[in-house]
């Protein structure tokens, strides 16, 4: 099957002639969830959106979520 691209390009290459290669096996360092610091924004944002009046139907169903969200 050809390729979309053309063969040995993938879309969005710069001019350089480095491109992307999905299937490059290159190991990648995942941080850990202790390494990332919430923007102060960010926060302020969720309580904001739970201050918020909410359906009854859903009012338990949206207190969990942003339980979920601020653990």
């Amino acid at each position: 099957m050809p390729l979309p691209f053309g063969p040995g390009q993938s879309g969005g290459g710069d001019e350089g002639g480095e491109s992307f290669d999905p299937r490059s096996r290159e190991k990648v360092e995942i941080p850990k969830p202790e390494q990332y610091k919430v923007p102060a924004e960010f926060r302020e944002d969720i309580l904001k959106a739970a201050k918020q009046n909410t359906a009854e139907a859903y009012k338990e169903a949206v207190r969990r979520y942003y339980e979920e969200i601020v653990k």
